[in-house]
């Protein structure tokens, strides 16, 4: 069975989503990350969509011994867009 977020948005269930992506990501292409948005939003949820230059695949996945700063920016926008939704409180 192949499962794809994309593929199954459908009018009252679709879920506020942030969509973090590369614009060098091989395996979600810029074009789909758009498109997931622009669907989830026709079907009446938030997607924002953040973008990273020159970034692949899982480039802010947490890498022990690293000192990878893309893990703390996007863990930050993520507890910002929970802070928005009300699902965290300062």
């Amino acid at each position: 069975m192949t499962f794809s977020p994309l593929h199954n948005i459908k009018k009252n269930n679709a879920l506020p989503t942030l969509f973090i992506v590369g614009d060098n990501d091989k395996l979600v292409p810029l074009k789909t990350a758009q498109k997931f948005k622009d669907l989830t939003e026709e079907n009446g949820a938030t997607c924002i969509l953040k973008v990273y230059k020159n970034q692949e695949h899982g480039f802010f996945n947490y890498k022990p011994n690293s000192n990878n700063k893309y893990y703390k920016i996007t863990l930050k926008e993520l507890e910002s867009f929970l802070h928005k939704l009300g699902y965290l409180q300062k």
